[in-house]
């Protein structure tokens, strides 16, 4: 793990500003207000589609040994799509928000990456964002349950196993290319906790 950790070292300003967000503030405080979740979620299932498409392209490009944990990573991924597609309170048409727009965009750049490159950066998307989620990890209000969701041994081991396979390649990386990489990761991150906050002043909730 530790070169992944010496790169999220490099960026750990841009890292930790993320929880410092103020959604994720007011998620810690299980006060989102349940419109804005709702809203949040929309975007989510869009993200999660186009995550799918990602992992599927990392899959045909990876190594034999590397295929089962990938292979897992997309069943978890269709598991959550699921969880959110039972959502009878979700637009599931919503239109896609622009940040989220940019971020899905990113995604579809990044499967032209050479698999190492990729496969690092795919890491540095988890933990960024469940770096961010877990310092708030929510026991009440509208988002609750995917605290819960996502603290399964499954999907813990999982994230774990992944890391795995990055550090395996992380020295076939360019290294320019991942710190490059990393910091757009973090820029598309902090957007997309200031969508989330977008949702909240819209929905009415002060500061």
């Amino acid at each position: 793990m530790k070169p992944l950790l010496a790169l999220r070292e490099r960026h750990l300003e841009a890292w930790t500003a993320l929880e410092d967000e103020p959604f994720v503030r007011l998620l810690a405080a299980g006060k989102v207000p349940p419109t804005a979740a709702r809203r949040w979620l929309e975007q989510c299932h869009h993200w999660d589609e186009g995550l799918l498409h990602f992992l599927s392209a990392l899959l045909c490009k990876a190594p034999q040994t590397h295929r089962r944990v990938l292979a897992l990573a997309i069943q978890a991924v269709v598991e959550e799509i699921d969880v959110l597609q039972a959502n009878e309170e979700l637009d599931h048409s919503a239109p896609i928000h622009p940040s989220r727009r940019e971020y899905l965009a990113f995604l579809q750049e990044l499967q032209a990456q050479p698999y190492a490159v990729a496969m690092v950066i795919h890491w540095v998307i988890y933990r960024a964002f469940f770096d961010a989620w877990f310092s708030a990890k929510p026991q009440d209000g509208p988002l609750a349950e995917f605290s819960e969701l996502w603290s399964t041994p499954e999907l813990q081991a999982l994230q774990r196993d992944l890391a795995v396979l990055a550090v395996e390649v992380v020295a076939q990386a360019d290294p320019a290319e991942l710190e490059r990489l990393t910091q757009r990761v973090l820029e598309l991150e902090r957007q997309s906790w200031q969508m989330a906050w977008e949702f909240v002043q819209e929905a009415g909730q002060p500061p």
